[in-house]
């Protein structure tokens, strides 16, 4: 049986584990990079997103910086063609065949990339499973007729209509596409090209999402290794792959491992992104989730320490995420001994829950109500119930009487 400080331990990492980034492959960002270069697509700049820790990334905003105009139009075009491809009753419309002579038509990469844009989305948004899975095979068919098999982008688009069917939940579908893109890609490229390196990230994804979390590992374990020697360790692909690296031995509850890599990833971070990047801050999370899953409290509270004034200056002090992690260290500095510091943290918490969000800012009350329960039954648990009454009123006496009847 465990000791009410064992059980408090585990109840509290369960309570600050945030949930982890989407991890849903974007092919946009890939596409709009890629329509930019004259010279036809290379992965040659463009982040590993096909991971599990693919994200609407600071690099992937560095990236679309650098191309607003061509971002715009491919958007207005994207909108065209997912209109053109929907029926009134907002399902995917039959897509017209290849025609006959598919084999002597070719287009440009860029060409390639606007229509798969149109495509991936309608099949995203498409009613239709059985469809969309048909639609997704037949214009990868017809991709394969219209560009060389020496281009990357072939498999890049190609990659994007697996992700769409992912994103919709069909994850069987997504991963038998994905792997015979990948047979393929690496038979005509080669295992240790960058967009080799890519798609084998989007395979590791949907065997992540799928819950198949040892076949994602393995797959990254290789990823990593060989993007750190071809790309070096801090190219955007390589962090990207150690982060969702991390994220599969968490899942698999290798959470020592998980805290190294978090850490390589921070550091990575910090020489491509702003302090207060959302990026940084995610794997700051992680860290810390993997700190308290290990029962290390007192580097867990160093690590939150600078998210909390990181997530202070942005998005704010009231947003739901720095009050989240205003509520984490009090609970890590209560369980590494340190009340006295915890203390002013949940008076901060106790207060949020009337104050009414700024223009602008979402309502952040519903958020600190449910992280000030968690806190007082953690105090209650931990010799600190006077404190909570003071702190959090009458309220703290229900969350003792509950915790003494369970």
């Amino acid at each position: 049986m465990n000791s009410p400080a064992e059980e408090s331990s585990g109840a509290a990492t369960a309570a600050r584990r945030t949930a982890l980034p989407d991890m849903k492959g974007n092919a946009m960002h890939e596409l709009i990079h890629a329509s930019a270069s004259a010279s036809g697509f290379r992965h040659d700049a463009v982040p590993g997103s096909g991971s599990p820790a693919r994200k609407s990334s600071a690099w992937h905003g560095l990236l679309l910086m650098a191309v607003p105009v061509m971002a715009v139009c491919l958007v207005a075009v994207g909108i065209a063609l997912v209109t053109s491809a929907r029926n009134p009753q907002g399902s995917l419309a039959a897509a017209p065949s290849p025609p006959e002579n598919a084999a002597a038509v070719r287009i440009t990469p860029q060409e390639a990339y606007t229509r798969a844009y149109g495509i991936s989305d309608a099949i995203r948004g498409g009613n239709d499973t059985a469809m969309a899975r048909e639609t997704a095979m037949r214009e990868s068919a017809r991709f394969e007729a219209e560009l060389p098999s020496s281009e990357p982008a072939l498999y890049a688009v190609q990659a994007s209509l697996a992700e769409a069917l992912a994103d919709r939940g069909d994850l069987a579908a997504a991963s038998a596409m994905l792997e015979s893109i990948l047979a393929a890609q690496t038979r005509e490229l080669g295992a240790e090209d960058r967009s080799t390196l890519y798609t084998a990230g989007s395979l590791a994804d949907v065997h992540f999402r799928a819950g198949r979390f040892g076949k994602a590992r393995k797959i990254l374990l290789g990823l990593v290794e060989a993007s750190d020697r071809i790309l070096g360790p801090d190219d955007p692909m390589s962090t990207d792959h150690a982060f969702a690296l991390a994220m599969a031995q968490s899942s698999l509850k290798d959470h020592e491992s998980a805290a190294v890599l978090c850490r390589r990833v921070l550091t990575s971070l910090a020489a491509q992104t702003g302090s207060d990047s959302a990026l940084i801050q995610d794997a700051a999370d992680s860290l810390a989730a993997e700190l308290a899953a290990l029962n290390r409290p007192d580097e867990e509270a160093e690590v939150l320490r600078e998210l909390l004034d990181s997530r202070t200056r942005r998005p704010g002090p009231s947003h739901p995420k720095t009050l989240g992690t205003t509520a984490a260290l009090a609970q890590a500095l209560i369980l590494a001994g340190n009340p006295s510091e915890a203390l002013p943290l949940a008076k901060a918490l106790a207060n949020a829950r009337h104050v009414l969000p700024a223009p602008g800012m979402p309502d952040s009350r519903r958020e600190a109500s449910e992280y000030a329960g968690n806190l007082m039954e953690l105090m209650n648990r931990n010799a600190l119930g006077k404190e909570a009454m003071e702190i959090f009123g009458p309220e703290s006496a229900d969350a003792t009487s509950a915790s003494l009847e369970s």
